[in-house]
C-alpha cells in the first residue's frame, strides 16, 4: 500500500463514522467506479487530446501521472508522522480531485481548469447516484486550485474556506487543495519526459526545453517523518555547454526558475496545511555527467584516462532564508515573492566564490581552459 487509493480500499472502512450516513462501502463502491471510468475516459486519452488540441507536445498527464499524484497525497497526509492526517471521507473527495485535476486538459490546456466541471459530469452524471451536488462542488474547488486561474493568479487557495460541511462532516477544503498543489508539484520527475525515451529528434523543438528539465529530475525523495523533501537534478554536461536553439537560452537558466517555482510552491501551500502538517526543508542538489559527448570538458570533470567522470555543481537548501522577516513580509497577501533565486540562494549568486553561476557561468566552468 503505497497511495491513497488504495488506503482507502484497505483501511478507511475501519473508520465508517468518518463517511456520510456511516457508509463506507457505498463510497468504496463509488472510488471503485470513478477509478475505472478515468481510466478507461478522460486520463486514457487526455495527453493525446491536449497535443492534439494545441498543437503542443505536453509532458505525460495520464494515468501514470494520476499514479504518481496518488503516491504523493499519500506520503503527504503522513507528514510529521507515520498515519495519514485525513479523514476517510477527506481522503475520498482528495482523491476523486486527483483524477479529475488534469482531465480538463482534454479540451486544451489554456484555463483547464474551468472545464473540470463537464469532465466530472461526464464521468460521475448529472444526478446524485455517484457524487452529490455537494460533493462534485468541492472536488472541483480542490482540483481547480492546483493551477492558475483565469487572471493568471497562483493565488488560488486563499479564498477556499479553511472548513466547509459536506454530507454532514467537516471537510478541510483548503488544505485538501493545498495538498493536491504539492503533490502534483512532487510528481515533476523525468518518468513525465520523453528524453531517454524516443529520440530527441522526434521531440518538437519548441517543448524540448520542457522535456530536457524535467528528464533532468532524477530523484525526489521525500521523508516526510522529518518534513524534509530532496530534489536530486542530474544533468548532461552537452546539453549545458550551449543554447537551446528554440529559445535561445541555456538549460540552467530555464532551471533555475523552475527551481524557484518549487520553493514559492511549497511556502505557500504550507500556510495551508498547518497546523495538520508542514514541510520545513526544500533541497535542491545538481550533478553534471560527463555523458560522453563533451570533448572539451575541464580537467576537473574528466579522470586521468580521459573516462567518464562524475562533477557536483552545489547542494543548496532554500530553506536557510525561509524565516527571514523582510521575506516573509513580501508572502503575507498572495503568493510569495521574490521571484528571483539569486536572492535566496548564497550558493548559486557566488559559487565557489566566482560570482553567480547563471547559464554562461556554468557553460564557460565546464569548458576547458577556465
Amino acid at each position: 500500500m503505497d497511495n491513497l487509493f488504495e488506503w482507502i480500499m484497505s483501511n478507511a472502512g475501519r473508520r465508517k463514522t468518518d463517511f456520510p450516513e456511516g457508509d463506507f462501502e457505498a463510497y468504496r463502491s463509488k472510488l471503485t467506479s470513478i477509478d475505472a471510468k478515468f481510466r478507461a475516459g478522460p486520463l486514457k486519452f487526455v495527453d493525446q487530446l491536449a497535443c492534439s488540441n494545441d498543437g503542443e507536445f505536453y509532458t505525460v498527464h495520464g494515468s501514470s501521472h494520476v499514479e504518481m499524484v496518488l503516491r504523493r497525497c499519500y506520503e503527504l497526509s503522513k507528514c510529521g508522522g507515520t498515519k495519514p492526517k485525513l479523514t476517510g471521507y477527506e481522503a475520498f473527495l482528495l482523491c476523486v480531485a486527483v483524477y479529475a485535476h488534469d482531465s480538463a486538459m482534454l479540451y486544451s490546456r489554456k484555463n483547464h481548469a474551468n472545464n473540470l466541471q463537464q469532465v466530472l459530469l461526464d464521468v460521475c452524471g448529472s444526478d446524485n447516484l455517484t457524487l452529490s451536488m455537494e460533493e462534485k462542488r468541492k472536488i472541483i474547488v480542490i482540483a481547480r486550485a492546483h493551477t492558475s486561474d483565469m487572471s493568471g493568479s497562483r493565488d488560488t487557495i486563499s479564498s477556499i474556506p479553511k472548513t466547509e460541511p459536506c454530507g454532514g462532516k467537516q471537510i478541510r477544503t483548503a488544505m485538501l487543495a493545498a495538498m493536491l498543489r504539492m503533490a502534483d508539484q512532487l510528481s515533476d520527475d523525468r518518468s513525465r519526459s520523453a528524453i531517454g525515451k524516443v529520440d530527441e529528434r522526434a521531440i518538437p523543438q519548441k517543448a524540448i526545453v520542457f522535456h530536457k528539465f524535467i528528464g533532468c529530475v532524477d530523484s525526489i525523495i521525500c521523508d516526510f517523518e522529518c518534513s524534509t523533501v530532496e530534489v536530486h537534478l542530474r544533468f548532461n554536461a552537452s546539453d549545458l555547454q550551449g543554447k537551446i536553439d528554440h529559445i535561445d537560452c541555456y538549460l540552467w537558466d530555464f532551471a533555475v526558475p523552475e527551481i524557484m517555482k518549487w520553493f514559492r510552491e511549497f511556502f505557500y501551500c504550507s500556510r495551508f496545511t498547518k497546523p495538520t502538517f508542514e514541510l520545513r526543508s526544500l533541497m535542491f542538489s545538481a550533478v553534471v555527467y560527463n555523458d560522453g559527448k563533451s570533448d572539451d570538458l575541464s580537467p576537473s570533470f574528466v579522470d586521468e584516462e580521459g573516462g567518464l567522470e562524475v562533477g557536483e555543481i552545489t547542494s543548496f537548501d532554500f530553506t536557510e532564508k525561509l524565516f527571514e522577516h523582510e521575506f516573509l513580509l513580501t508572502v503575507d497577501a498572495g503568493y510569495p515573492f521574490p521571484n528571483d533565486p539569486y536572492d535566496m540562494c548564497d550558493a548559486l549568486r557566488d559559487f565557489n566564490s566566482k560570482g553567480r553561476l547563471d547559464g554562461e557561468a556554468l557553460a564557460k566552468e565546464l569548458s576547458s581552459g577556465t
